[in-house]
């Protein structure tokens, strides 16, 4: 019944495109990682964060900047 009206095909469209971006996400944070400029910030970035003196969001922002320049 679900192949029948396309649900199944349809189903396994949305799990590949899933996939595309989960695939997409781990390369971008490999990368973020492996950066020298966002690797240099993101230790004390995080003890900000930890330490409730920086927003997640805005170390994120400021991670970004860092890995974009």
């Amino acid at each position: 019944a679900a192949r029948a009206s396309g649900a199944f095909d349809e189903r396994r469209k949305r799990q590949a495109q899933a996939a595309l971006w989960r695939e997409i996400g781990d390369g971008l944070i490999d990368l973020f990682r492996a950066d020298e400029n966002a690797g240099r910030v993101l230790p004390g970035l995080e003890s900000k964060v930890a330490a409730g003196r920086l927003t997640p969001s805005a170390a994120a922002r400021q991670a970004l900047e860092a890995f974009r320049n």
